[in-house]
C-alpha cells in the first residue's frame, strides 16, 4: 500500500499508456484495489425515456405562485411593498 501511494502517478501512467492492463494494490497480501482503464461509454441515445415520463401542462406554473408567496412571506409586512412585489413577480405594481 505504501508503494502504491508513493508511485500512484507512475502506476496510473502505466495503465493509461497501455503498458499494463491493470495494477492490483494489496494490503497484507490481499488485493484491496485495482487500477484499470475506464470502460468505453456507449453514446447517448436521445429519446430513451419517450413515453415513460409525463410532465404536466402546469409544470412551470404550479410552483411559481408558491415560490412567490414563500419569498414574500420572508419580508416584514409579507411583501406589501410595491417594489418587492414587482421584483418577485416580474409584474409592475398597481
Amino acid at each position: 500500500m505504501h508503494d502504491a501511494k508513493t508511485n500512484l502517478s507512475r502506476l496510473v501512467a502505466a495503465v493509461e499508456s497501455g503498458e499494463t492492463d491493470e495494477v492490483e494494490i494489496a494490503r497484507a497480501g490481499h488485493v484491496v484495489a485495482r487500477i484499470v482503464p475506464p470502460r468505453a461509454r456507449s453514446p447517448r441515445r436521445p429519446g430513451r425515456w419517450a413515453g415513460r415520463v409525463r410532465v404536466g401542462e402546469d409544470f412551470d406554473a404550479s410552483g411559481a405562485t408558491r415560490r412567490r408567496s414563500s419569498i414574500l412571506s420572508m419580508f416584514p409586512g409579507g411583501g406589501r411593498f410595491g417594489w418587492l412585489q414587482e421584483a418577485v413577480s416580474g409584474q409592475t405594481a398597481p
